[in-house]
Order: structure tokens, then sequence, then C-alpha cells
């Protein structure tokens, strides 16, 4: 679990560096942190393991995506 969450700091690092000094955002990072966490809250289900961490990661990942791409 603990390498999701660094996939997502460094997601934020990226993103709101590129934002903040006027470079373009790279939007296919972001879907494509979004999608492998939402993978992985799917193979928790099949597992029966609970998926509240993954989910709280993957509303950061939607919150970021909701700031920058508005």
């Amino acid at each position: 679990m603990e390498d999701y969450s660094k996939l997502v700091i460094e997601l934020y690092r990226e993103q709101f560096l590129a934002y903040t000094v006027g470079l373009p955002v790279n939007v296919d990072s972001i879907f494509s942190v979004q999608d492998c966490l939402l993978k992985a809250i799917d193979k928790a289900k099949v597992k029966n393991e609970p998926t509240d961490y993954l989910v709280n990661l993957k509303n950061e990942v939607d919150f970021l995506k909701y700031q920058i791409l508005r």
C-alpha cells in the first residue's frame, strides 16, 4: 500500500510544480495514476481486502484533477 501513497505524492509534486511555474500539466499521468488506483481497488475487492485506503488515495487524485483541469 505504501507504493500507492508514493505514487500519489509524486503525482501531486510533479503536477503542482508544473502548474505553478506555468508548464503544461501532464493529464495522461493523472489519468494513469487514477486508472492504477481503480485497478488496485478492484483487485482488493476481489480478494475481499479493505479498500478504504485506496479509495481515499483515489479521492485525492480526483481532487487534484478537479483543481488543475477545471
